[in-house]
């Protein structure tokens, strides 16, 4: 909410440096960019972006103040604001087919302040495309495949995107309308289009038994494709997404070690954002992922992060043969068949200033009086409880590569 906004401002301010800022600074901090929609079409000729606070900071708008717009790091145009909450409308005919950063930057004279970024996508003929891939979708027969079930959750997806509808994360939009294209095409010649040959990053719905689970997934580029390599599935905390893991923890940093080990990554969306209907079934993702990719099922790793954490501690417990090795990071649960860490490797990572620490204790000491054989619980000071996975990541790939 507005407030938490506030918190996270003064917090990066004060880690950025000890002097105060400046009432200018401060009100330029206050501002939020939000543009009428993500996914526009070829022939529009302008975006409108409503700026305006995002919480109240008590200080007038400050004297030659201006925002500065560009597209792509190419189309700038810059806007003097005289009063906020306003509306601008930027040009798009100069803005090429694709997708581009949206920048925003406040200005105090020539003195830049804040700026702030998002992708917009602009795609031809936006709506006739949408709508041929939903016909697609409702002809589609017999029972549902990665590629048709993908297929039509990406359709809603930019639906949505092109509505106006606001995501936590930045969806490519231009890019994933080929990519349904390019979808539909091997649908109808029998074929499938998530495989090995295709490495890259994707959102996907994976048929599941009776369900489907929605879940961000990275194949590594690698000279050999055949060779089979880990897979590390990461499991979010309570109100966030398939997009943690890649996008926010660390600034991504579970993919990027990831990335440079070769090894594919897989997250996957909790139900209901809090867990509402368990875990996601992580063995018949991790079995449809075999199917398709190079995946050594004698190496899946296993990480969560608060409510993931706990996630993991269940999912582990029913099924430790399924797993080479797994860590909780600010979180734990119920331990109930402490036998199955008898031959899988476990680590625990919590910051001292961690509002879960002393439960996250209490379940290492348990863990402690089992003799796990392979068992590291280590404490990182000063970290609260959504840094814990930059911190820990870290040191959690070496625990997982050592295990005999």
């Amino acid at each position: 909410n507005a407030k938490v906004g506030d918190w996270l401002d003064q917090a990066r301010r004060a880690l950025e440096s000890a002097a105060e800022p400046s009432a200018d600074h401060r009100w330029a901090d206050s501002l939020t960019f939000r543009p009428g929609r993500r996914l526009v079409g070829a022939d529009e000729i302008d975006l409108a972006i409503e700026v305006r606070e995002l919480y109240p900071t008590d200080i007038e708008t400050p004297q030659d103040v201006s925002l500065s717009v560009e597209v792509g790091g190419a189309t700038k145009h810059k806007y003097f604001l005289a009063k906020v909450p306003t509306q601008i409308r930027f040009p798009l005919t100069d803005v090429p087919v694709g997708d581009h950063w949206l920048r925003c930057t406040v200005l105090i004279g020539n003195r830049s302040l804040v700026g702030r970024q998002c992708l917009i996508s602009k795609v031809e003929r936006s709506d006739d495309r949408l709508a041929s891939l939903r016909d697609a979708v409702q002809t589609l027969a017999g029972p549902a495949s990665v590629e048709s079930a993908t297929l039509a959750y990406l359709g809603r997806l930019l639906s949505d995107l092109r509505a106006g509808q606001v995501f936590e994360t930045d969806y490519p939009g231009a890019r994933l309308l080929q990519e349904m294209e390019e979808v539909r095409g091997r649908i109808n010649q029998g074929k499938t289009f998530y495989d090995r040959e295709r490495p890259g990053e994707y959102w996907l719905r994976i048929p599941v038994g009776r369900g489907q689970e929605t879940v961000r997934f990275f194949a590594p580029r690698v000279k050999d494709n055949r060779s089979p390599r880990p897979l590390v599935v990461a499991l979010h905390g309570a109100g966030a997404s398939e997009n943690m893991f890649f996008d926010s923890y660390g600034n991504g940093i579970t993919k990027r070690e990831c990335e440079r080990r070769g090894w594919f990554l897989v997250a996957p969306r909790s139900g209901g954002g809090f867990g509402v209907g368990g875990p996601p079934n992580v063995v018949g993702i991790v079995d449809e992922l075999a199917k398709r990719y190079p995946i050594d099922t004698k190496r899946v790793y296993l990480v969560g992060h608060s409510m993931g954490a706990g996630q993991v501690l269940a999912i582990s417990q029913q099924s430790p043969d399924r797993f080479a090795g797994v860590a909780a990071l600010g979180g734990g649960g119920m331990i109930r068949k402490p036998e199955a860490f008898q031959s899988l490797p476990i680590f625990f990572g919590m910051g001292t200033d961690d509002f879960l620490i002393g439960s996250t204790k209490r379940l290492g000491d348990s863990l402690k009086r089992w003799n796990i054989p392979r068992l590291a619980f280590k404490e990182y000071s000063h970290v609260e409880h959504m840094m814990i996975v930059r911190e820990a990541i870290p040191d959690v790939f070496p625990f997982w590569t050592s295990a005999p």
